[in-house]
């Protein structure tokens, strides 16, 4: 996450416990009056400190290699032995990396220059005769903003136990299904203010989730949420992860199950431009040859998706009306109106007239325009089977009840199409 240029006191309130906001603060004032060696020593003990603090805070919670850790600690500490003090403090970065995943290797890094330099700092050592090592300002500000950002604004919980956490509440009944509200959430758990790592494994194993696995619709609706909300707050991690990953899963993708793949390009905005061409070609071939039984799955999403709407719509140039039916009672929208016209037209007889002028024009006539009214009458006009069934009548009340055309339009239309009785005008203007 890209963040501008932060006070320096707002940094030290990120931190989360008492004793690493002590020594912050002492750094900062170190910094503020241009100690900078100080500066970079006391951020160099808040590391340590906060890793302790998080070490006890894991083993309140039954975690067995906090335990042994801090038991290192304890003992160099209650024996003051100075060599395994100087152990444990050597390790502290590569175990906050490495067992608790804290750090990811680049934030390890980061934090090992401010080791090195706290040794620079710390010990009497000198460049050339009687010049002490002076950092500069810059180097110290960098210090204390990377041990913060890094580490100590973080709860203890950053690696599985995090991740185990937060999925097993998005997994819950009480997990929000609205992006905002899933915003507001995550401002308490682990996932506010997460390491790189943390942020990471929660997106892949989200992509796993929602492409591999059976969802249904409410915990679809809550994994939509949760992704989105991380991907705002998180926009730079989540993408690289989207690049890396999305083709990947995608392809091992089997046949039948591709339609996950389009619904999640739906749901989560954007995301079609990370798929490389083998995944694009996969799910644009899919959309042209799966079977008509499995539209229903994929159709209603591909619609929404730039790229792949010319091609949806080609499929339901010949959806029959019982996949129409379906399509239409899950979700109605504009673009299933042309199909559901042509299939009006060829009504056989009353009894299909009817059907179809219930189950599949008149759901749609909220979205219909005057083109696609006058095309109704027309085809009324040339079928006698829809314009003599009893159900036509009712399409002409909810025009006129929604006020798609108004008198003197149905007149007109009246006076086109002369096969349409007077007896309609008569019943619908009395």
């Amino acid at each position: 996450m890209s963040e501008h240029l932060i006070d320096l006191d707002e940094l030290v309130l990120r931190c989360k416990t008492d004793e690493a906001r002590k020594y912050i603060a002492e750094a900062v004032a170190c910094y503020k009056v241009g100690a900078f060696r100080a500066c970079i020593v006391t951020t160099w003990i808040a590391v340590v400190c906060d890793f302790v603090y998080k070490l006890r805070e894991l083993e309140k919670a039954g975690n067995a290699k906090a335990k042994s850790k801090l038991k290192e600690f304890d003992t160099a500490h209650d024996a003051a032995a100075l060599n395994l003090a100087q152990n444990f403090e050597k390790e502290v970065l590569k175990s906050a990396r490495d067992e608790f995943e804290f750090l990811s290797h680049m934030q390890h890094d980061d934090l090992d220059r401010l080791f090195q330099d706290r040794h620079r700092c710390a010990h009497p050592s000198m460049i050339v005769s009687e010049e002490i090592y002076q950092p500069p300002a810059e180097l110290a500000r960098y210090h204390l903003r990377n041990a913060i950002t890094h580490l100590l604004q973080h709860p203890p919980t950053q690696g599985k136990a995090a991740l185990t956490q937060i999925q097993k509440e998005i997994l819950s009944v009480t997990f929000p299904k609205d992006t905002i509200k899933a915003l507001e959430y995550f401002k308490y758990t682990p996932l506010n203010r997460a390491s790189e790592v943390l942020v990471r494994n929660f997106t892949k194993a989200h992509l796993t989730h929602m492409l591999t696995e059976e969802l249904d619709v409410a915990s679809w609706l809550r994994f939509v949420a949760a992704l989105n909300a991380a991907s705002q707050m998180y926009l730079d991690i989540t993408t690289k992860i989207f690049k890396i990953q999305l083709s990947a899963i995608i392809q091992k993708i089997d046949d039948l199950n591709l339609y996950r793949a389009i619904k999640f390009c739906d749901s989560i905005k954007d995301t079609w431009q990370f798929l490389n061409s083998a995944a694009r070609i996969k799910i644009e071939n899919y959309i042209s040859e799966v079977d008509e039984t499995h539209l229903d799955k994929f159709i209603d999403t591909a619609l929404n998706i730039i790229e792949l709407k010319n091609m949806a719509l080609s499929r339901l140039k010949i959806v029959n009306a019982s996949k129409l039916k379906t399509l239409i009672k899950d979700k109605p929208r504009i673009e299933l109106i042309p199909r559901a016209i042509v299939i009006y037209g060829e009504s056989e007889n009353f009894e299909s007239a009817n059907s179809i002028a219930v189950n599949l024009i008149l759901p749609l006539i909220e979205f219909m325009t005057k083109i696609d009214i006058d095309q109704i009458f027309y085809l009324a006009n040339e079928n006698r089977q829809i314009v003599e069934s009893t159900r036509f009548y009712n399409v002409m009340i909810e025009i006129k009840n929604r006020k798609l055309l108004n008198q003197e339009e149905f007149i007109s239309l009246f006076d086109k199409y002369n096969s349409l009785s007077k007896r309609f005008y008569e019943s619908l203007f009395p």
